[in-house]
């Protein structure tokens, strides 16, 4: 499997997780009656993911079209 193709579901993934863990902080910080941390907005994480996955993505299929024109699948 290409770097590309390894990198797509981990970025997935650490997004999914940090948006897990902010979820969480916030419950736990409600929980003992604080204000909930800051972090950047929740909107703002699920764009880089997006941006980058996409990035990914087409770096994936750039370079299987490139490795297979060449023959080297």
């Amino acid at each position: 499997m290409c770097l590309f193709c390894t990198v797509v579901p981990m970025t997935i993934s650490l997004g999914a997780r940090s948006h897990v863990k902010y979820i969480e902080r916030r419950k736990a910080a409600e929980a003992r009656g604080e204000k909930p941390p800051k972090i950047i907005s929740v909107r703002a994480m699920e764009t880089a993911m997006t941006v980058a996955t996409f990035g990914l993505v087409v770096g994936a299929v750039l370079y299987h079209a490139s490795t297979a024109s060449h023959g080297m699948a």
